[in-house]
């Protein structure tokens, strides 16, 4: 299935857009000899006249927002010249052709743009150890503590904006061995990669029986942020050099 986006219409000066083919492949993701299928997604972000738009891969290897640049096949570097007018990165769902805005927190969604600004997968060195469970530690202002995240566990179908973990066994934190944002209908944004490296891991979005089979786990929990957890460490990363591992 052949499928071009050209533009969002939750695209504005001030928003980019994760847009989401819901239903449409596009490749596998592989991980400790298991794999599942991607599923399409693009970056849309505004430009002069017009939008600028490539696949959300090609975007988080070929792009730097922080450096205000996108390549061509070509190598050439186009500017991105309304970068600095952009507040938060936003989620577009479309289905049949027809596009609806997944509507993640105001909080979150500008977290998401803070993640694109540190260009953590081109610095893999200096965000060394940055992975699925940095990533939502990120977008919910908690703490990264990987020895005890503060987040209280429950069974319940995920909504919009909801943290969940993929575990295998009744032990918590033990058993968890992937976390990933809740797009609902059964889709999720997450980090894929070694845990506890996950720098070089780029954003995928996949839905919950593929996440399952992807870590060998037999169940899924919604993740709440426990309300005394400290904020996120916003110095903790890029490491000083030397310092990974």
């Amino acid at each position: 299935m052949t499928w071009v986006p050209r533009t969002s219409a939750f695209c504005t000066p001030a928003r980019a857009v994760i847009q989401i083919a819901t239903g449409v492949t596009a490749g596998r993701i592989k991980y400790s000899g298991r794999r599942c299928d991607r599923i399409a997604s693009w970056m849309i972000l505004p430009g002069i006249g017009g939008t600028i738009s490539c696949s959300l891969s090609y975007f988080q290897r070929r792009a730097s927002l922080p450096e205000r640049w996108i390549a061509r096949g070509n190598a050439q570097r186009l500017p991105l010249e309304r970068v600095g007018e952009l507040e938060a990165v936003t989620i577009g769902l479309l289905e049949n052709g027809i596009e609806s805005e997944c509507r993640l927190p105001d909080a979150q969604a500008r977290a998401l743009l803070s993640y694109f600004m540190m260009d953590v997968g081109r610095d893999p060195e200096g965000h060394y150890g940055f992975d699925c469970y940095a990533f939502v530690s990120l977008l919910t202002d908690s703490v990264h503590r990987p020895e005890a995240p503060p987040f209280d566990y429950e069974a319940r179908e995920a909504r919009v904006g909801d943290v969940v973990v993929a575990a295998r066994g009744p032990h918590l934190p033990g058993g968890i061995r992937h976390w990933a944002l809740s797009l609902g209908n059964d889709l999720f944004l997450s980090k894929f990669g070694k845990s506890g490296q996950g720098a070089q891991a780029l954003l995928e979005t996949t839905d919950g029986q593929a996440l399952l089979s992807l870590y060998d786990c037999d169940h899924m929990l919604v993740a709440t942020r426990r309300p005394d957890a400290p904020p996120w460490d916003r110095g903790r990363w890029p490491l000083k050099a030397g310092a990974a591992g």
